[in-house]
């Protein structure tokens, strides 16, 4: 193993590539619980036992809070080396190669599985048809360009690919932005030295972003949320997002830039205290849950419910982004065999994950009586092998990402 000494600022930053791809491996079990989960009725598989969706569910509420912004904040802070490294033009085209590319195949090849796998599932007339018909039937969608809600998974739409989509406009913004700010006041590197003392600044910063996290959801929530499910929008087939969701990640990719700005962990002290940030988690865990179940109660909720649960929401991310990054940052920083080829294929495993994860749910409803925690451990951690497996022998050989 090799450990981080010497100078840090000049170190590779393990913990963040193995956090990276922690976060991802989180990604695999929220979408193999949602197949056990009540949640999502819409779901591609559902193999519900009722004595059981509660820990389905709880599973599914709290990974889903932190997952997608902690990735945004990872991309942000990543994105400023990149940018500085190689000027904001070829900054821009390493992502239209990096991300454009595989959007544009994932959602003409692989969402369209995903697809046919709901239709099967459900046995409709559209599976009757095969493979083949529903492929191009599905494509139509791709030339119309469509402006609206996603209605049903059977649309076009990016899927899970809707990562790569927004990420990649994020870029085209910052790297504008980047360019207005070289040009006006200079292209020198603005990193600080911090060896001896922390950013003064990263408390109320992180503090500011759980507040006007916390506000977005509140304004964002009672507009988009359509019968207690938070639907999706994509715009021309270019993004896709989750209206109530977006402010999360418009606050949290800056604030990765920001981080990396500021040199948050280039002075051998982590950002943070565990023993702090812990226990902060644990309890807007408590308060986040109780919120949803009062939410989720049926009727109008009232504004001081929606308030609480908002805030908590947006605490419970930010706290879970501070424990996996002291935690990471004093106890997982170093590489390893493992913690490399598993950080170097995580974007592969993002990419291929989720038909294996539904193949495997449908495969598994034949199981009757299985217990859904038994075929929920095989499905993710199948899951996680298959897909490291496509990426480190299929993807990285052919396409080198």
């Amino acid at each position: 193993m090799t450990t981080c000494t010497g100078n840090p600022s000049r170190q590779r930053l393990f913990f963040l590539d193995n956090l990276r791809y922690s976060v991802v491996f989180c990604v695999v079990v929220l979408h193999a619980a949602l197949a056990y989960s009540k949640l999502l009725p819409w779901w591609y598989v559902l193999d519900v036992d009722p004595g059981m969706a509660t820990v389905f569910d709880v599973i599914v509420l709290i990974t889903d809070v932190f997952i997608m912004p902690i990735m945004f904040f990872i991309a942000g802070f990543f994105a400023l080396k990149s940018i500085r490294k190689k000027g904001p033009w070829l900054f821009i085209r390493s992502k239209l190669t990096r991300i454009g590319i595989p959007l544009l195949v994932g959602a003409t090849t692989i969402v369209p599985i995903i697809g046919y796998i709901y239709e099967s599932f459900r046995s409709t007339e559209t599976a009757s048809y095969g493979y083949v018909a529903y492929w191009i039937k599905y494509l139509e969608g791709f030339g119309e360009f469509y402006v609206g809600y996603i209605a049903s998974p059977a649309q076009f739409s990016h899927s899970y690919f809707w990562f790569l989509s927004l990420l990649f406009w994020f870029f085209v913004v910052f790297a504008i932005l980047y360019s207005i700010k070289a040009k006006w006041f200079g292209n020198k590197s603005v990193v600080p030295e911090q060896r001896d003392s922390n950013d003064p600044y990263a408390l109320p910063v992180l503090l500011g972003l759980g507040v006007i996290t916390g506000i977005s959801l509140v304004i964002m929530m009672p507009s988009f949320v359509v019968d207690g499910q938070e639907p999706w929008v994509i715009i021309a087939n270019l993004v896709q997002f989750q209206p109530t969701r977006l402010f999360l990640y418009v606050f949290y990719f800056p604030a990765g830039i920001y981080a990396a700005w500021k040199g948050w962990f280039a002075n051998g002290n982590a950002v943070g205290r565990l023993r702090i940030w812990l226990p902060v988690c644990l309890g807007m865990i408590l308060v986040f849950l109780g919120s949803f179940q009062k939410l989720s109660g049926g009727g109008t909720p009232s504004l001081s419910v929606l308030i609480v649960y908002c805030f908590a929401r947006a605490f419970l991310c930010l706290s879970f982004l501070m424990v996996f990054i002291s935690f990471a940052y004093r106890y997982w920083n170093y590489d390893s065999k493992v913690n490399r080829t598993f950080a170097a294929n995580s974007y592969g495993i993002y990419l291929v994950h989720m038909p294996i994860i539904l193949g495997l749910n449908l495969a598994l409803v034949s199981w009757l009586g299985g217990p859904v925690v038994i075929k929920f451990c095989i499905v993710t951690v199948a899951s996680i092998l298959l897909s490291w497996c496509l990426s480190c022998f299929v993807l990285k050989p052919v396409t080198g990402l």
